[in-house]
């Protein structure tokens, strides 16, 4: 599942808050498939509000990874790059 309804949505907002994420989680695997190389979150992130012209927030493209690799579609790397602050974060990949 790629929504949480911690809010208790229902009706046509929960459809459109489970659209909007499944959305969301195809564009954050759409982007590690197209640079084809390990990216961090933030790097995601950066690509995707180039790509869209839109503001992604950084938890949902995190609660993406995990959701992608829960699946099998993306792989935590031994990598790490520099995220937000400055902080190493880890990489991940198309598995």
């Amino acid at each position: 599942m790629s929504y949480y309804n911690t809010t208790n949505l229902v009706g046509i907002e929960l459809s459109n808050a489970v659209i909007a994420a499944t959305t969301q989680k195809d564009s954050v695997l759409k982007v590690f498939e197209l640079t084809n190389t390990a990216l961090t979150p933030e790097d995601c992130k950066d690509i995707l509000q180039k790509i869209t012209n839109k503001v992604w927030s950084i938890n949902s493209i995190r609660r993406s990874i995990t959701d992608l690799t829960k699946e099998g579609k993306l792989i935590k790397t031994s990598e790490f790059g520099i995220g937000d602050w400055d902080k190493k974060v880890h990489k991940w990949k198309v598995s």
